[in-house]
């Protein structure tokens, strides 16, 4: 497993590549990436669609990515140091329900819309052979699912966001 944090502008991705998978953000994704040339040429294949991507590093963790004649930098970071610095950064608000360790994503019991209630099982996560309930810190109404069964998250991920209940 790879973990990569991506900065593109303001937004924050975590990107996690496990043997031939890729995930954003807890969520499966199918894509992949195939080397066209040895300088910095990369076709993206996503879903249905395929793009070129201009890659130029521009110092130790920029990138210049060009495709389709849109240009964005890219801020990349690797492995834990990352993950801490990108936790301390945010630290959870009473409405999101975070990774208490790094593991792997056994059951999603709720799903966007839903009502809460504060305690609820919302996620089963499996660390070192273990499951573990995740439970609703409030009650509230299910605003954000940021994961699916099967994801692997590192310690820290938002797994689901919360709004208050409406009174």
């Amino acid at each position: 497993m790879t973990i990569y944090h991506v900065q593109v502008g303001n937004r924050n991705f975590l990107v996690d590549i496990t043997e031939n998978q890729l995930f954003i953000d807890g969520i499966k994704q199918q894509a992949r990436l195939i080397q066209l040339n040895a300088n910095d040429l990369i076709l993206l294949c996503w879903e249905r669609t395929s793009r070129v991507l201009h890659l130029q590093r521009q110092d130790g963790q920029t990138y210049a990515v060009t495709t389709e004649g849109r240009r964005v930098i890219a801020q990349v970071e690797s492995g834990q140091a990352a993950a801490g610095k990108r936790r301390a950064a945010a630290p959870a608000a009473e409405n999101q329900l975070l990774a208490p360790m790094p593991g792997l994503v056994a059951a999603v019991k709720v799903q966007p819309g839903d009502a809460v209630e504060k305690g609820q099982v919302l996620v089963t996560e499996e660390s070192m052979k273990m499951q573990m309930e995740l439970r609703a810190p409030m009650s509230g109404v299910v605003a954000r699912v940021a994961i699916q069964p099967g994801a692997q998250v590192e310690k820290g991920a938002l797994l689901v966001e919360l709004q208050p209940a409406e009174n």
